[in-house]
């Protein structure tokens, strides 16, 4: 009998630990959605995100921001990516080319069938996805979540991300100059705006600018003034502004059924040592809540619990008290259920493998509970799904990888992570 002909899936697939929530691959997030394993609190806490998009049915509500916190390797990455997809559909394709729709498929798979006509039929809902680990914290310029947000929402809709030239380009279109423009720069420069605007930006729009609207820019100088003045007008971009934003792109998708769900993934690492930033975030929250209507969902991901961010950051209590108030939803996600989740997705058997080990139980039972009962745990339920590690297997590795490490914080961060219990077993089964 060997173990991986008892294995419902094969053990030397290729295993993702690492969930990025802006990688969006079909058939690699199709393996995401489909091995995700939901504990009975994760099912609560999608139920309850739900709610809040139940609530947003009346109007306005004060539980549109919501705070998911849980330490590296903790699954929270990918909680938050499952959730974008179950909220927005889109198309997963499976290994053998199958295309399934990511709502339907996630709502039947999460036990979330009652929620399915509010997410296919009464809402409309666009989910933007920012992983604030591709941004430098350390970066001189110190840009604030605002200032990111912003380049995102203005990316999504092809425009620039240099405020200033995302303004003009605006400004083209709004006075139907913008194909006229586009035309006259590849012709003048031989390749198009989006290309040209990288360098070269603003000597472009000085040179047309007289072209496209001479009564208002008689000369080259006069349009370079122009665009001095645009750079120092839209240096700086507000919370309030951002959010407005925010809610025309909700509205754009539909005046009443629109939502917009902004997922910011670990942004207690990209407020690091920074009180702006965490002011910034807190400001952003606020508007949300008082200016979105409930049509913008602000969700946030960070390894640690907002009772121990702010903390590290301040002793101004009343900063904790008003970001409690904005997030009025916080998850927490703990290590406590990694054994189940390493059970499904590298010890899960068929169901002949199922019976075998069943019989081989019932046949050695006091040989194995003499050689293997620690700790009262070897029923055969637990046997059979556990197998090939004894029951108490993952407990212990997780018991002994916190030992080796060298401070008490470090020790609860690895031996409750799910990604090394997977990388783990993963390495013992294939033979690493």
């Amino acid at each position: 009998m060997r173990i991986g002909d008892l294995l419902a899936l094969d053990p030397f697939r290729p295993l993702e630990t690492v969930v990025k929530i802006t990688d969006h691959d079909p058939r690699k997030v199709w393996s995401e959605m489909n091995e995700y394993v939901a504990t009975e609190t994760l099912k609560r806490y999608f139920r309850e995100v739900l709610d809040t998009f139940l609530e947003t049915r009346r109007g306005a509500t004060e539980r549109v921001c919501i705070w998911v916190s849980g330490f590296f390797g903790s699954g929270k990455s990918h909680f938050v990516k499952v959730l974008g997809y179950l909220l927005e559909n889109r198309d997963l394709e499976d290994q053998d080319g199958h295309r399934h729709p990511s709502t339907e498929f996630l709502c039947r798979k999460l036990g979330l069938e009652s929620f399915l006509p509010l997410l296919s039929r009464e809402l409309r809902i666009k989910v933007v996805y920012i992983n604030l680990l591709d941004h430098d914290p350390q970066s001189p310029r110190r840009p604030t979540f605002s200032r990111l947000i912003y380049q995102k929402l203005l990316e999504d809709s092809g425009l620039s991300s240099e405020f200033w030239t995302a303004a003009w380009e605006k400004e083209l279109r709004a006075l139907g100059k913008w194909e006229e423009f586009r035309t006259w720069v590849r012709q003048t420069y031989g390749r198009a705006w989006e290309d040209e605007r990288r360098l070269h930006a603003e000597a472009v729009l000085k040179r047309a600018l007289p072209l496209l609207f001479p009564d208002r820019y008689a000369t080259e100088d006069e349009a370079a003034r122009a665009l001095q003045e645009s750079k120092r007008a839209t240096s700086e971009i507000s919370p309030s502004e951002v959010v407005a934003e925010l809610r025309r792109v909700a509205e754009g998708i539909d005046p009443q059924a629109g939502r917009l769900v902004l997922l910011l993934d670990e942004a207690g690492l990209y407020i690091g040592e920074s009180m702006n930033r965490l002011t910034d975030l807190n400001a952003l929250a606020e508007q949300v809540v008082q200016q979105a209507g409930g049509k913008v969902i602000l969700i946030a991901t960070a390894q640690e619990a907002l009772t121990d961010l702010v903390p590290r950051l301040t002793r101004e209590r009343h900063i904790l008290e008003w970001l409690r108030d904005r997030f009025r939803l916080r998850l927490g996600l703990e290590p406590t259920e990694v054994q189940a989740v390493v059970a499904a997705r590298l010890l899960a058997k068929k169901a002949a493998g199922d019976e075998q080990l069943r019989a081989l139980y019932r046949t050695h039972q006091g040989a194995l509970l003499s050689a293997l009962n620690l700790d009262g745990s070897l029923a055969e339920g637990s046997f059979v799904v556990q197998y090939p590690c004894p029951p108490y297997a993952i407990r212990l590795m997780q018991d002994i990888m916190g030992g080796l490490r060298g401070s008490v914080e470090e020790a609860h961060r690895l031996s409750g992570s799910e990604r090394s219990m997977l990388k783990l077993v993963h390495a013992i089964l294939t033979g690493e």
